[in-house]
């Protein structure tokens, strides 16, 4: 009772005279204050101060006002997150004064943030009531790079002094200023910056170079990746050379890899050129194709790899010559380009079928994938037949993708056996499969699968794939999902036995509204922790957490087992979001692992950190990275993200993608 009327009134000295607001007010700050005694849950207490903010009065913003200053700062920093939710007059108000604020230069900054998602006003503001007047240095960097992203214009005076500036962070945000809007008097204050002590000014420099573009810029780049000083942050530079669009530009690299003797950068120079071919391919083509003939296993590859995506027309006459090439690494990146071209020669069939049994994994794996093609030889069926019987596991996987599209009747007593005595990613590769053939679903019941077969008789012959893909969607639309999202899998997406990595964005803009009582943080870590918790003993899992960087749960996959899923849900509960997103080291540190099969990332923003940030660099360097490994990657797009991106991730890489803006979550 004394908890209750202390409450009361710790409420009621927030709370400005107004009835007929009061009373929804009252019982939501009681609850707030409810929420608060349970240190186990914060979410809840996050969740209540957005719907707080939701009452759009006056009076929640004072309330809201009051609050800041005493919630700790786990709390603080939503509170005005949900500030910035809330329409009134005096919500704007308090922002602007708290962007003001001297006392507390972190309540500064996340007020400087929430008013640059605001309307044009609250940007009009932070340009010429803060940008200027700001006393320190790094929320004056923070305010113009904001200004920046949301295309604010008349900035160019204040790239120009912030580019000047002794303090290299608020520095850096000048160069970038000056590259975005090819600001050309700033161009010599680039140059400048190039031999700078400070290895992120000198990055910054690099990168506002490629922005601003042209021959000469593009070759200082290329002058920046022989600079000594620079060894540290050489892939970043690296990356650089792959926004190249112009002829000029592209001439420039190409131009090095031509005559440069260093076979370090002309690898970094051919990398750009392959990612450089998939938007401007006539401008690759023709040096792609000479260097196809370099004497370097790495140059052929690269060049392999461009003139694919290109689809050069003649490469299969190309790589079909080079199935015989003396080195193992070219004929296996010969047929991977074979198997991602089709119309393959009739009598290369014969090669690869002696490549599938060579002793090096990924000659096996990309002859498979190859002779997939042969979807009429009979050779070419027992060939991938025997396969499934491989020692390792993405082999017998890539031979299960085959039997899905040669589409025999007798492929279904080899999964059976295979069902029976499989594990991990494989049998539920298996079981996929079956069901891609008949039409029928009777998941891992292998009695239930061998008793359908047996009242079939002898006669029984598949479905077209058309009939099974019919038959398979209308139990789908029979099927009323009523369950949780963990029983329908991982929003939407099956979760395969074996080794499961989930991958989860923490960036900043987790804290971001998902729902009028969820962060997206919230909402993806519950479905993530409820997913976990419903995991089989047959899976093994770890988590991976990003943002400007990346941290694992564990150190490698461990056992789904009550002990390991309790800890992960409580892990999960204890983080907290902010930095920036980034993708690429995320992704890397998945496939580290040896035993991952199975992927699946969330994210809701776009690249914004990491060795690689461009989304046509990603999916070039985990492309190269998985050919061989056979990892399905499954994402699921959320918030601003690029879903387009996350698409083609996961079409590169044998999964499933989700877009959770535009569908609602519906599985592609």
């Amino acid at each position: 009772m004394r908890f209750v009327v202390a409450t009361v009134l710790a409420i009621g000295s927030l709370l400005e005279p107004c009835a007929s607001q009061q009373a929804d007010l009252e019982a939501e700050l009681l609850t707030l204050e409810v929420l608060r005694q349970n240190p186990l849950r914060p979410e809840l207490v996050n969740g209540q101060l957005y719907l707080i903010a939701q009452i759009n009065s006056d009076a929640s913003a004072k309330a809201l006002d009051k609050l800041i200053a005493k919630l700790p700062e786990k709390h603080r920093y939503i509170a005005i997150s949900a500030l910035g939710l809330n329409e009134s007059e005096e919500a704007a108000k308090a922002l602007r004064r708290m962007a003001k604020d001297r006392g507390n230069l972190r309540v500064r900054r996340q007020a400087v943030r929430v008013l640059a998602n605001g309307d044009q006003d609250d940007l009009d503001f932070l340009h010429s009531k803060r940008l200027k007047y700001e006393s320190d240095l790094r929320v004056r960097a923070l305010i113009l790079e904001l200004l920046m992203n949301r295309g604010q214009p008349d900035l160019d005076k204040a790239f120009l002094t912030a580019a000047k500036s002794k303090d290299t962070v608020y520095a850096g945000v000048g160069l970038e200023g000056i590259g975005k809007h090819k600001i050309k008097i700033g161009l010599k204050i680039i140059h400048s910056a190039l031999a700078h002590q400070d290895l992120q000014y000198r990055l910054a420099a690099y990168e506002a170079l490629a922005s601003y573009g042209g021959e000469r810029q593009y070759a200082t780049i290329i002058e920046g990746l022989q600079d000594s000083i620079n060894v540290v942050v050489l892939p970043k530079i690296s990356a650089q050379l792959q926004r190249a669009q112009t002829l000029d530009e592209v001439n420039a690299i190409i131009s090095n890899c031509m005559r440069s003797k260093d076979l370090g950068l002309v690898t970094i120079c051919v990398e750009a050129l392959v990612v450089i071919s998939a938007k401007q391919p006539q401008l690759c083509s023709d040096a792609l194709l000479k260097l196809m003939s370099s004497s370097e296993d790495k140059i052929r590859s690269l060049s392999i790899e461009g003139l694919v995506k290109i689809k050069h027309s003649g490469l299969q006459h190309l790589l079909v010559e080079f199935l015989d090439h003396s080195s193992a690494q070219t004929r296996s990146d010969a047929a991977w380009g074979l198997s991602q071209l089709g119309d393959i020669p009739p009598e290369t069939e014969i090669k690869l079928v002696k490549m599938a049994s060579s002793e090096r994994p990924s000659i096996r794996i990309q002859a498979l994938r190859a002779l997939r093609w042969f979807p009429n030889s009979d050779l070419a069926y027992q060939v991938i037949n025997d396969c499934l019987e491989d020692e390792l596991w993405a082999v017998r996987a890539t031979a299960v993708a085959g039997l899905e599209l040669f589409r025999r009747d007798e492929s279904l007593k080899p999964l059976f056996w295979l069902m029976e005595n499989e594990v991990g990613r494989v049998r539920s590769d298996v079981i996929k499969a079956l069901e891609l053939l008949t039409g029928e679903n009777f998941g891992a019941s292998m009695h239930t699968w061998k008793a359908w077969y047996a009242d079939q008789g002898e006669d029984y012959t598949l479905p077209t794939k058309e009939q099974a893909n019919a038959m398979i969607d209308t139990r789908k639309n029979k099927f009323k999902h009523t369950g949780t999202i963990a029983q329908s899998g991982y929003h939407g997406i099956a979760v395969p036995t074996g080794g499961v990595v989930f991958v989860l964005d923490i960036s900043g803009s987790m804290n971001s509204r998902f729902s009028p009582t969820e962060t997206y943080y919230q909402h993806f870590s519950n479905a993530l922790a409820e997913t976990v918790l419903a995991l089989g003993a047959d899976t093994s899992f770890n988590i991976v957490l990003f943002s400007s960087g990346v941290r694992t749960w564990k150190s490698d996959l461990v056992e789904s087992n009550e002990k390991n899923r309790l800890e992960a849900q409580r892990w999960l509960e204890k983080t907290t979001p902010g930095g920036a997103t980034n993708i690429y080291g995320a992704l890397t540190t998945a496939l580290s692992f040896d035993e991952a099969q199975t992927i699946f990332i969330m994210t809701d923003g776009a690249p914004s950190a990491g060795e690689f940030q461009m989304p046509e660099s990603i999916l070039a360097e985990i492309d190269r990275i998985n050919r061989d490994r056979f990892i399905q990657i499954n994402t699921i797009a959320a918030g601003s993200i690029r879903a387009e991106f996350l698409a083609d991730l996961a079409a590169t890489n044998g999964g499933k993608a989700v877009d959770m803006r535009k569908n609602k979550g519906k599985v592609e």
